[in-house]
């Protein structure tokens, strides 16, 4: 099941904040078919079908190819003034 660090939890958590996300809302990751690459959006709940996993408040919602590639992975963040981004490790 794919972990996720505090850091990240809270990059989550102020995308939400930064557009009035509703509650219930997280992270969604899918994969871009075209591209055979991840892809990660703000979402207002889980579709149908995805993996959800929780840390403390946040949730990130996994579509099922996405929940199946990243299940051995941390998903990690890296905050600046400048610039703010995920990663897998």
């Amino acid at each position: 099941m794919l972990t996720i660090t505090d850091e990240a939890a809270g990059l989550i958590s102020a995308l939400g904040r930064e557009v009035n996300a509703a509650a219930g809302s997280g992270l969604r990751i899918t994969i871009d078919a075209h591209h055979d690459s991840l892809s990660m959006a703000l979402a207002p709940g889980a579709a149908p079908g995805d993996t959800v996993v929780h840390t403390g408040e946040t949730q990130v919602f996994l579509s099922p190819a996405a929940a199946d590639r990243v299940s051995t992975y941390t998903l990690h963040a890296n905050r600046s003034a400048e610039r703010s981004s995920f990663f897998l490790k």
